[in-house]
């Protein structure tokens, strides 16, 4: 979000499942402040009854989260939208109320939860999907070649928090001039998985 520290950035995470809490877990870690977590059932916070250990996890994350909030209820205002969920998760309507320069990761596949087009007419000024045919394909292979290649390198037999925070930087920084169609790199970029394994230490 272009002007913001990431400590001021609203971050609205919808998809409560492993790819959501690891999501979460590493958002915290880079410095996310502002955070609300949604399921199927709404809002995940403190006072929601018969959470699991995870879901326990995030509603202990989630700030400002009000038992009853429905999804449309926190997206209002929110500077960035990440989909873990479903295909169709999002609407024209629901992403409208996003704050300006609006960012959405719609990670559904094959299908995201919100198609590039509808995001762009809505307002959203940056879209990422898991899709290769779509601009900003999030693809966990920008990250494991390097990062592995950079462990055997350093001797790292542990992945942290920190050295998963300075590979995705890695990744972000090795766009000198990003735009909204080309935030991240594609995964056959050369010099890439060097750039990562060399964030490595």
């Amino acid at each position: 979000v272009v002007g913001k520290r990431i400590e001021n950035v609203h971050v609205v995470l919808n998809g409560a499942g492993a790819a959501g809490v690891a999501t979460a877990k590493l958002l915290k870690a880079a410095g996310v402040r502002f955070f609300v977590a949604v399921d199927r059932t709404g809002v995940i916070c403190r006072e929601r009854e018969g959470l699991t250990q995870e879901k326990q996890w995030l509603a202990e994350m989630s700030t400002n989260a009000v038992l009853g909030q429905a999804f449309a209820d926190v997206v209002k205002g929110a500077d960035v939208l990440i989909g873990v969920s479903a295909a169709g998760a999002f609407t024209s309507e629901i992403v409208k109320t996003m704050a300006p320069q609006s960012i959405v990761f719609a990670m559904a596949n094959p299908v995201p939860e919100i198609l590039p087009e509808v995001a762009r007419k809505a307002g959203v000024v940056v879209l990422g999907t898991g899709r290769s045919d779509f601009p900003n394909q999030v693809n966990n292979a920008l990250c494991y070649p390097g990062l592995f290649r950079g462990m055997l390198d350093h001797g790292v037999i542990k992945v942290t928090d920190e050295i998963k925070i300075r590979a995705a930087r890695a990744i972000a920084a090795f766009i000198e001039h990003p735009t909204a169609d080309k935030i991240i790199p594609n995964m056959f970029e050369k010099g890439l998985h060097e750039a990562v394994a060399k964030s490595v230490e």
